[in-house]
């Protein structure tokens, strides 16, 4: 991440693909999809003026280690804050099929994908929508407020974990390990005083649906014949960071109450003045 600040430090940008895996066992972009994603970055080098060599692409195939398994697993958790500080963000999605499965690729099909609406989300409550835009057969486009405003309800989206049943239910949903990362963003969004694309973003579309983009609850899938099992997701965690950010000194919990307490997979945090470092070391 620092290499990525220090290119935007020197006026260089930064494009982030945005796209959904086609295969289970083949990683990365589809012949079709790298298609795509090279005219995407061609149009919008030319859209905005910018040089070829003072333009790079973050891709996850290449921008994140695929052989060291746990470096792998942090660089993926970090994904949404490279989102969310590029230049510009292409959703890559032309009309294909799933290798596997054989079913439709194509919009529709990637905003039915949580790690896809993350990547949106992390963006748009950055920087709104200003370069944000999507590939098709039908050129490239700009991203829509509505378009935007149906996607960052992200657990409506679909997960693979979820679809094959969590092996019987013996492990976790890939849905928590979401919570910090976007309990940072929303922490970073409620807190800023700073005005922004991204803070009107924040406020237009995040704050009128809480409910819909951070779930107290969802239903675990157990195995592949539709058992499922409602289990805590955010809980009251909002609810707490809106009450700990109205706090007088917004930073400081008042030493004339008890500090908060915040529960989450790591064990408790003692007062929500480790929270909110532990929310900001996790953008």
């Amino acid at each position: 991440f620092a290499k990525f600040q220090e290119l935007q430090k020197h006026g260089l940008k930064v494009i982030f693909l945005s796209y959904q895996w086609l295969s289970w066992t083949t990683k990365g972009s589809s012949d079709l999809q790298w298609k795509f994603m090279q005219e995407g970055v061609e149009q919008v080098i030319l859209r905005n003026g910018w040089r070829n060599d003072q333009t790079y692409v973050w891709l996850d195939i290449l921008s994140i280690p695929q052989e060291h398994r746990s470096v792998q697993s942090l660089a993926v958790n970090s994904l949404y804050v490279y989102a969310k500080c590029s230049d510009a963000l292409i959703v890559v999605c032309p009309h294909a099929k799933h290798a596997d499965t054989d079913e439709t690729a194509n919009l529709e099909s990637y905003q039915s994908r949580v790690w896809c609406r993350v990547e949106v989300l992390a963006r748009c409550c950055s920087r709104g929508l200003n370069q944000v835009y999507i590939i098709s057969e039908s050129g490239l486009v700009n991203a829509t407020p509505e378009w935007a405003a149906n996607i960052i309800k992200v657990f409506d989206g679909n997960m693979t974990c979820c679809r094959t049943g969590h092996v019987g239910g013996t492990v976790p949903c890939d849905r928590t390990t979401l919570i910090m990362p976007l309990l940072g963003l929303y922490y970073e969004g409620i807190a800023s005083t700073i005005a922004s694309a991204g803070l009107q973003f924040f406020r237009e579309n995040i704050l009128t649906q809480k409910e819909a983009v951070f779930p107290q609850t969802f239903e675990y899938s157990v195995g592949t014949e539709g058992k499922t099992e409602t289990k805590e997701l955010f809980g009251d965690l909002i609810a707490r960071i809106d009450l700990f950010v109205q706090k007088p000194g917004r930073g400081l919990a008042p030493t004339s109450v008890e500090p908060l307490k915040i529960l989450t997979l790591d064990g408790e945090f003692e007062d929500m003045t480790q929270t909110r470092k532990s929310i900001k070391s996790s953008l």
